[in-house]
């Protein structure tokens, strides 16, 4: 009896496997979305619409659909790929740059289960040398990318998706929440860093970070030719922290709980607090809880 059921079992489950094959082959994946009490399908669309917008030294966005680039220009523009241009709200007042997509909580989190587009994006373009004052960016469902822009503040909360930033330069605080995907800035120069990585790994490549903590629940903490001023805290949960080109004039504690230390050719095992330089200005502190440090 039960060979006969799991062989029935097996059929159905092949039969189903060829019906979604034949759906899928005439066009059957599309996105479901919550509206008006129902389950509603939209419909892909690859449009991309640039509108030029005023002028604008801030940037506040809040995107639930849709990865968020902010690239150089030649005009102040916002470009939206692949999402109805009527799906946003965008505006600039008093210099501020306001880009919101107005979704309700139910929609995105009750039926955005079967989703199936892709190369939905929120372009805002600067034009080349302008410092903004802010940017503060949250995205739900898309990366977050950064590129070759000056400004004196910087917050980005991503919910599901990497972010990352390259040529940044921020002077006065910045800002990173992460849910769920890596972090990782490229050439910048970040002050008053305040990072939270839920999970996901964080990297840094050339960057020079002034004071601030990082903290990481599930992730690896990678720094390459970096330089740390003043005091920089890295506290992970469940992972590694390794610094490779470290400048040997600064000051150095790795602390491990029960795994390995490194540092500049001092080895421990099994935990424990490695130091260097001890009194040094420049002070980068990492600390493990399950995992090794690795400074060199």
């Amino acid at each position: 009896m039960m060979k006969k059921m799991l062989k029935t079992g097996l059929l159905f489950l092949l039969v189903g496997f060829v019906l979604a094959g034949i759906g899928m082959a005439n066009g059957g994946l599309q996105t479901v979305v919550w509206g008006d009490g129902q389950p509603q399908v939209r419909t892909a669309t690859t449009k991309k619409t640039t509108s030029k917008v005023s002028a604008f030294h801030s940037i506040q966005g809040d995107i639930t659909d849709g990865d968020v680039i902010v690239r150089p220009g030649n005009d102040y523009q916002v470009t939206i790929n692949g999402l109805p241009r009527k799906d946003f709200s965008i505006q600039v007042r008093q210099g501020k740059l306001t880009i919101t997509q107005p979704i309700t909580h139910d929609q995105y989190f009750s039926m955005r289960v079967f989703d199936f587009e892709r190369g939905h994006q929120v372009v805002i373009t600067v034009p080349h040398n302008t410092k903004l004052q802010s940017v503060s960016l949250a995205a739900k469902d898309g990366d977050v990318t950064l590129s070759e822009q000056t400004m004196t503040d910087l917050a980005i909360d991503s919910s599901d998706g990497d972010v990352t930033l390259t040529t940044a330069v921020v002077s006065g605080t910045t800002t990173f929440k992460a849910l769920d995907g890596d972090v990782t800035v490229n050439d910048g120069q970040l002050q008053k860093t305040g990072l939270t990585s839920r999970d996901g790994d964080v990297v840094l490549r050339q960057v020079t970070l002034t004071g601030g903590t990082i903290d990481l629940s599930d992730g690896d903490f990678t720094a390459h030719d970096s330089i740390f001023n003043k005091t920089v805290r890295v506290s992970n949960s469940d992972g590694d922290n390794t610094v490779t080109g470290a400048d040997q004039q600064k000051g150095y504690t790795v602390h491990s709980a029960d795994d390995d230390n490194s540092l500049f050719g001092k080895h421990q095992e099994d935990g424990g607090t490695l130091t260097h330089n001890a009194d040094a200005a420049d002070h980068l502190y990492l600390n493990s809880s399950d995992g090794d440090n690795s400074v060199r």
